[in-house]
């Protein structure tokens, strides 16, 4: 007589963890195709928002917290008299604009647009000639997530 030994096992669980890891990645494939749809969308739009800013007939400037011009689109660089290529870390914001509109924009523009969301008022661009050009200006404070000041950003329109 020769004996067998036969052992038997439940698979019960290993059967239902295999299902539900092939649901999580069915899931996450899911997930990922969407986030992937997503973001191309995003990016979409970002270039498509650019074109637009860069191509907008009023001038479009844009400075951070601390007063450095980030952006300016090309209605904005032709109204101070730059090129397209001109760097803007060797452009300051005193380069845009008179000494009394600097200084309505310091006093009250800026403050109310960070207080208030926006501001506006009459002032003017400093063309790269010496003349100064009449614009009327919006400044618009832009925040972040948390509410804190992230960029100041302007449309003037002579």
């Amino acid at each position: 007589h020769r004996r067998c030994l036969l052992q038997v096992r439940d698979v019960t669980e290993t059967v239902r963890r295999e299902r539900l890891l092939r649901e999580q990645a069915w899931q996450l494939r899911q997930d990922l195709q969407t986030l992937s749809r997503a973001q191309a969308e995003l990016q979409h739009s970002e270039l498509r928002f650019r074109e637009l800013a860069r191509l907008a007939p009023s001038g479009l400037f844009e400075t951070d917290s601390h007063g450095r011009l980030t952006f300016l689109n090309r209605a904005a660089r032709r109204m101070i008299g730059i090129s397209d290529s001109d760097a803007l870390s060797e452009i300051g914001f005193t380069r845009c604009h008179p000494a009394w509109a600097q200084q309505l924009i310091a006093e009250v523009g800026a403050p109310a647009a960070i207080r208030d969301g926006v501001w506006s008022g009459q002032t003017a661009i400093a063309c790269a000639d010496g003349r100064e050009v009449p614009v009327s200006q919006v400044i618009v404070c832009l925040r972040d997530a948390q509410g804190r000041m992230t960029h100041l950003a302007t449309v003037a329109r002579a």
